[in-house]
């Protein structure tokens, strides 16, 4: 599985230059990830507060609506 450094023909410090940029890589990667997921819950959550908001509204028009029409 893991090689030891000492099997591999490049020198230890080129080997390990390229370790820690592929590492480097994946975790810029993955951070733009994470803000990708981060925007997109604060944009269900902005939805999902705007239509109950939306939904209480009908619902109290809707009830003035009955009741306007029970009173007539």
């Amino acid at each position: 599985m893991a090689k030891i450094i000492d099997e591999y023909k490049s020198p230890p410090h080129k080997i390990l230059a390229m370790l820690y940029e592929g590492r480097q890589k994946l975790r810029q990667k993955f951070k733009a990830v994470r803000e990708d997921l981060r925007g997109a819950q604060n944009q269900i959550r902005a939805v999902e507060s705007s239509r109950a908001i939306w939904r209480a509204r009908a619902e109290a028009a809707e009830e003035e609506l009955q009741r306007l029409k029970k009173k007539i």
